[in-house]
């Protein structure tokens, strides 16, 4: 890294907003053109870009760059991307099911279909998930956060809370077609 960077970026951490608008006015378009590339919309690339930002800024104590100021952000930028693509994909499977299930039941409405009871069927199902696993689901299906925005309430990966939806739907699937 050169000296300069070190500079700014030690300012930094040191909280002195003018440096870091001066490196978010550097790279932020160059990032958000970067990000389209992956997701297809410059509207969520800068939405991607601002929260690369925003935890350069709220991690900036902690951040260690050893290579390039500029290289670390186009890596963050590249990951957020990927993580956005992949939360996606993730939801698109979830709003298939989901769009399956209810053109199978306005399809073929069971015998004794009856909202009350198959909505205490449905809160049970749930009720029954291992804590943490409901407390994710919960999260993401009833507070409507995103998978990333749970990862950092709860201070872990987004990777863990995909694995988290994934294992909730899976047993939601299984109690439910008893």
């Amino acid at each position: 890294m050169k000296t300069s960077e070190k500079f700014i970026l030690n300012k930094i951490k040191l909280g002195e907003e003018e440096y870091f608008e001066q490196v978010f006015k550097m790279y932020y378009f160059a990032l958000c053109l970067y990000s389209k590339k992956f997701v297809k919309s410059y509207e969520i690339a800068e939405e991607i870009t601002q929260d690369v930002f925003m935890k350069l800024w709220e991690k900036r104590e902690q951040i260690e760059i050893t290579t390039s100021l500029k290289a670390y952000l186009f890596k963050a930028t590249h990951n957020f991307s990927i993580n956005f693509l992949n939360h996606e994909k993730i939801e698109n499977k979830y709003k298939s099911f989901h769009f399956n299930v209810l053109k199978e039941l306005e399809l073929n409405p069971p015998d004794n279909y009856y909202e009350p009871e198959l909505e205490k069927k449905i809160q049970n199902a749930i009720d029954s998930l291992p804590k943490k696993c409901r407390e994710i689901f919960e999260q993401s299906r009833f507070e409507f956060l995103k998978y990333n925005e749970i990862a950092e309430k709860r201070g872990i990966s987004v990777k863990t809370v995909e694995a988290q939806i994934s294992k909730a739907l899976k047993i939601l699937r299984k109690k439910l077609n008893r």
